[in-house]
This record gives structure tokens, C-alpha cells and sequence, in this order.
């Protein structure tokens, strides 16, 4: 496979469709807010791919020339260009690995543009145990709301971002005072998946079976449901992860179901895109009264409605940006 590169910032050159090399730099450091020189620094540098990511898996080699104080390279999940944001895993920066996000902060320069800063998902490790001239293979998987990484097949991320990212750019990011490579770049994207949350009756098994799934599979999204999946486990803990791991909750609420508001519960806690469905004339207790809700009738007439409004909310999910 090979990807097209656009280099937003910084030295980055193109080696191959799948290779790139960072050519780092010292620069001076300034406190953002003052302005006051702090002593030297290293450049930074990011670059994104074509490649279609719907959350997957992207492996790649990294290997460092040098090494030097707050120095790092990984792989960019999700970007948003416009405002610089980006979620990253990386190696070095302080750490072995990490997974990391660079956001628009809360402060204010001395030209009075805002300061970006980083927030730390999870910290692995000390810089100091990564080698120069060293080839790491960095593997990244993300399902959902889960990243996990492993180095040279040894697993060491696994972490919940609280945040389902439904439209990725993925690519490259750098930072140093001395050069990186990173080699064989790939990008296996997976279908996203849908976590369907009801109760288990025929009549919602109508529902899952005859509309829910098609719509869902013309949207190129995968359905699942906690019956369907088979095998030794603990249930609760087997459902959290479903959860987690889906890019859509979409869950029927019409009865009271205690089952069914735990799980809406916990996904509103991931932060989970949802879309709630309720028979007409359903009362919905206080706490997701205020939620938008696709209201139907159980007639011929009413599931030609319930598919159009899916769809179109299934629509506005899908296109949202990172």
C-alpha cells in the first residue's frame, strides 16, 4: 500500500510512498506567556496521509539517530488541521510511550493567540531506555474509544481516550533537535461497529433485525448486540468493552429496562455517540428526557419513518470531524 503525504509543518521529507525522515533542529525556547528565553529546544513536525482510517490498526518502524531531551515520534491518530489539535501515540517525550493529545489551551500568548498543552492519556516508561540508532516497530490499534500500542510486540498501552473520534487523519508527528525515520508505514482501517443496546423480545428483535442492522449496513457500520456474541467471559465486563470498543451506541429505550439505562449510562460516560429509539406514547425517565430521540410507531408506516430518521442521524455521526 502506498499513501500520499501532506506535510502541514516542520522538516519532513518524503523517502518513499511509505517512508519519512524528520531532519530535527535546535531552536530556541520561549515561555509562551513571557515571551523569556528558556534556553534551547527542538523543532517540531507533523504530516497526514490519505489513507482511509476508521479506526484500526497502523504499524510503522521508528528509529531516532540521536536522542535528546524532549524528543519524540509516533504516529498521528486523529488530526484537526484548522486548529492544530491531534491525538498522538509516540515514543520519547519524556517516556517510552505514550498516549497523548495536543489540544487549544485555556491560555492566551504574548500576541494573544492561545497556547496549546498537552493532555496525557497514559505514560509508559522512561525516555532514558530508548536507544539511538535502534529500529522500534510501533503497532497502534484503536477501536472506539480504546488505543492500545505494543513496541516490538510487547504490549504497553492500553488506554480509554472517554471519546469516540468518528472521522480520522491519520499520519506522522516529530519533534527533536536531531533526525528520525519512520519506515513501513501502514494503515489497516476496520469497519466501524455498532453497539445495539434492547431489550431481547420478538418484537425488538424485529426491530434490530429488519431495520436497525440493513441501515447500519448500508452505512458501512457493523451491528452487534450482547446476545450475539458467544464464549467464556464475564457479561457486564464483555458488554463495557463492546461498548467502548463501538464508534455508535444506538439503544430502544421504550421499556423501563434496568439493563438497558445502565448500559446507555455507561456509554453517555464514554462520551459514546447515541442514538436513542422509543415507541410513541413512551414517558422516558427525567435524566434522558432531555436527549434527542427517534420516536416511532410499530406499523408498516411507522418503520419506513424510523429508517429514514436513522439514517439521517446515523449520517450527521459518521461526518463529524475529529
Amino acid at each position: 500500500m502506498t499513501y500520499r503525504w501532506i506535510p502541514l509543518f516542520g522538516p519532513i521529507s518524503e523517502t518513499s510512498p511509505t517512508s519519512l525522515s524528520f531532519n530535527g533542529e535546535t531552536v530556541p525556547y520561549k515561555d509562551p506567556v513571557t515571551g523569556e528565553q528558556l534556553g534551547d529546544g527542538g523543532v517540531a513536525a507533523q504530516a497526514l496521509c490519505d489513507a482511509a482510517f476508521n479506526g484500526g490498526k497502523i504499524r510503522g518502524v521508528v528509529r531516532f539517530a540521536t536522542l535528546h531531551p524532549k524528543m519524540g515520534a509516533g504516529f498521528t491518530l486523529a488530526a484537526n488541521p484548522a486548529t492544530g489539535a491531534h491525538l498522538t501515540v509516540m515514543l520519547g517525550m519524556g517516556t517510552f510511550c505514550s498516549v497523548r493529545a495536543w489540544t487549544p489551551g485555556d491560555r492566551q500568548n504574548v500576541q494573544g493567540s492561545q497556547i496549546p498543552k498537552w493532555v496525557d492519556y497514559q505514560l509508559v516508561g522512561t525516555q532514558s531506555s530508548l536507544q539511538a540508532r535502534r529500529d522500534y516497530e510501533l503497532e497502534v490499534r484503536m477501536r472506539g474509544s480504546k488505543i492500545e500500542a505494543q513496541v516490538d510486540g510487547v504490549s504497553l498501552i492500553t488506554a480509554d481516550i472517554r471519546e469516540t473520534l468518528t472521522k480520522l487523519r491519520p499520519g506522522v508527528w516529530f519533534l527533536g533537535q536531531g533526525d528520525i525515520t519512520i519506515s513501513n508505514f501502514d494503515v489497516a482501517s476496520e469497519v466501524r461497529s455498532a453497539f445495539v443496546v434492547m431489550e431481547f423480545s420478538e418484537t425488538f428483535n424485529d426491530l434490530y433485525t429488519h431495520v436497525i442492522k440493513p441501515i447500519c449496513e448500508n452505512a458501512e457500520v457493523a451491528t452487534v448486540r450482547a446476545d450475539e456474541r458467544h464464549g467464556p467471559g464475564q457479561i457486564l465486563s464483555d458488554i463495557e468493552q463492546q461498548i467502548a470498543e463501538s464508534s455508535i451506541v444506538i439503544a430502544d429505550v421504550t421499556p423501563v429496562n434496568a439493563n438497558v439505562f445502565y448500559e446507555v449510562g455507561y456509554a453517555h460516560a464514554l462520551r459514546k455517540p447515541t442514538i436513542l429509539l422509543a415507541q410513541k406514547g413512551t414517558r422516558l425517565p427525567f435524566d434522558i428526557s432531555g436527549f434527542r430521540t427517534i420516536f416511532y410507531d410499530n406499523t408498516i408506516e411507522g418503520k419506513s419513518q424510523v429508517e429514514d430518521r436513522l439514517k439521517k442521524h446515523l449520517a450527521e455521526i459518521l461526518a463529524r470531524t475529529a
